[in-house]
């Protein structure tokens, strides 16, 4: 319990300590255009909807790659696909290898779809190697580089809105 909440206090520093020290880049990520796509999300929204499948077909990208935060469950089966609370030491400190090469690959695109209580992926989409951020304008707007200001429910709209201004951005064909 005690190593729990040292967890959460480490990782809302490291979230402030980044946020303060980010400069975020003035030019559009190099104008790069979007080979690869990463997908950060929460278990309840991947199970809802098809956000790999939605990816590809909105961003016509072939193989975009999910990684999801469910809570821990010892009862559940340990997934490469999915991380939880015990994938971070009391420090704050990412110990699960495939979620920190997840993390290091320099995707062209990430797409941050969580909800905003969320400190672990807060902080994953923070220390993300990606180019290209894109989230919810609800969750902070310091974090992204294009904030979509939808409801969460709104998936269908996120996508259509993400696609239009990355397509004004010169980032997709």
């Amino acid at each position: 319990m005690i190593s729990s909440k040292l967890k959460y206090y480490f990782l809302q520093r490291k979230v402030k300590k980044l946020q303060k020290s980010e400069q975020l880049s003035t030019t559009v990520a190099k104008n790069k255009k979007i080979v690869s796509v990463g997908i950060l999300t929460e278990e309840k929204f991947r199970e809802k909807f098809d956000l790999r499948q939605m990816t590809a077909e909105m961003f016509h990208i072939k193989n975009p790659k999910i990684y999801s935060f469910r809570a821990y469950n010892k009862e559940l089966e340990k997934s490469f696909k999915h991380f939880s609370e015990k994938d971070f030491n009391w420090k704050g400190e990412i110990t699960e290898t495939s979620f920190q090469s997840f993390l290091n690959e320099p995707f062209d695109l990430l797409i941050c779809y969580f909800s905003e209580g969320n400190i672990m992926l807060k902080y994953a989409a923070q220390v993300s190697n990606a180019t290209f951020k894109v989230g919810f304008t609800s969750i902070n707007t310091n974090l992204f580089d294009l904030n979509i200001a939808v409801k969460l429910e709104e998936v269908d709209q996120f996508f259509f809105e993400s696609r239009k201004y990355l397509t004004t951005l010169g980032k997709l064909v």
